[in-house]
């Protein structure tokens, strides 16, 4: 239960960070509040992976790591969680 609120949270997080990208890029809104909202959303969902974006040469690349460096947590928060799961349904009661 607790796995799937927190997966739910992340993904939230995740599609209102691309939400507000795309609003930036796409939506002719220009507002540095947004966009200090959508690094402060996206950044720390995609740590450690977006910091390799610094290493990258290209505005576009840097954009593409930082917009799915989050796919790699969830993968992580997901398969721990889905130990968990198997674990504690394995466990003798």
């Amino acid at each position: 239960m607790i796995c799937r609120i927190l997966v739910g949270l992340f993904v939230l997080g995740w599609v209102a960070g691309l939400g507000m990208f795309a609003a930036l890029e796409w939506g002719g809104v220009k507002n540095a509040t947004l966009d200090l909202l959508t690094a402060l959303v996206m950044t720390p969902l995609g740590l450690p992976w977006n910091l390799s974006a610094l290493a990258v040469p290209g505005k576009t690349a840097k954009m593409a790591i930082a917009l799915l460096a989050p796919a790699v947590n969830l993968a992580i928060l997901a398969g721990i969680c889905a130990l968990l799961r198997r674990r504690l349904r394995a466990a003798p009661a």
